[in-house]
């Protein structure tokens, strides 16, 4: 089965600095893209469940077969870009960075201040 790439976009959460959203990568297994997403969700989903800042709603961004160099460095699975409404295109920004995303992925286009995706 190939190897995807996928960012979740989490939102309706509330935390104590303020945040109401974050992007997460998550490296996954799966046969396309639909079912690397769903994946991906259910993943983010699982390490949510029993939080006390709330069940966030989760959206798939984008997902990615990364080239055979990408997949044999794999990338730490786990780690969150929190925003608030002003700072998400900075949030957006710094996990395509870390997820080394395609130039012409989704998750540019909100880093660059566009608008929602999905």
């Amino acid at each position: 089965m190939p190897t995807y790439r996928v960012i979740v976009e989490g939102s309706g959460i509330a935390t104590e600095r303020g945040s109401t959203g974050f992007f997460t990568m998550r490296q996954v297994r799966a046969a396309d893209d639909a079912a690397a997403g769903a994946e991906a969700r259910r993943l983010v989903a699982t390490a949510w469940s029993g939080d006390a800042r709330g069940r966030p709603h989760l959206t798939v961004v984008d997902a990615w077969r990364p080239a055979l160099l990408a997949r044999l460095r794999r990338l730490p699975d786990g780690g969150s870009s929190f925003f608030d409404g002003e700072t998400r295109a900075d949030a957006a920004s710094l996990e395509a960075e870390v997820a080394r995303a395609p130039r012409g992925a989704a998750i540019w286009r909100i880093a660059q201040g566009g608008g929602a995706v999905g």
